[in-house]
C-alpha cells in the first residue's frame, strides 16, 4: 500500500509519507515548519487554524493529512506574499 501523499503548499510541491491520525495542521506546523497555522482550540472552533484548500476555508485542525493528496494549499505565509504594500503615511485617498 502507497502511503504517500503529494500537495502544493504555497506553490511549492511537497511529497511526505503520510502518518496515521495526523492532522493538517500539525503536518504543516512540524513537518513543514509553517508555523504561521495556529492551534488553538483544536476542536474546528475557533478558526486559527484556518488554511485554505483548493481555494476553499478549511479548518485544518480537524482536516486528515491524507485527505490533502492532489490539493493546492494557501496558508498565512502564501497569503502574505498576496498582500497588498499599504499607501506611505501621509498621502491621502483623493
Amino acid at each position: 500500500m502507497n502511503n504517500q501523499i503529494s500537495f502544493t503548499v504555497n506553490g511549492i510541491k511537497h511529497t511526505l509519507n503520510a502518518k496515521p491520525n495526523e492532522t493538517l495542521s500539525d503536518l504543516l506546523r512540524y513537518r513543514l515548519r509553517l508555523t504561521g497555522t495556529k492551534i488553538g482550540c483544536d476542536e474546528a472552533e475557533c478558526g486559527a487554524c484556518t488554511i485554505l484548500v483548493d481555494g476553499e476555508p478549511v479548518v485544518s485542525c480537524i482536516y486528515p493529512a491524507e485527505r490533502a493528496d492532489g490539493k493546492t494549499i494557501v496558508t498565512i505565509e502564501g497569503l502574505a506574499s498576496l498582500t497588498p504594500t499599504p499607501l506611505p503615511q501621509g498621502e491621502g485617498l483623493g
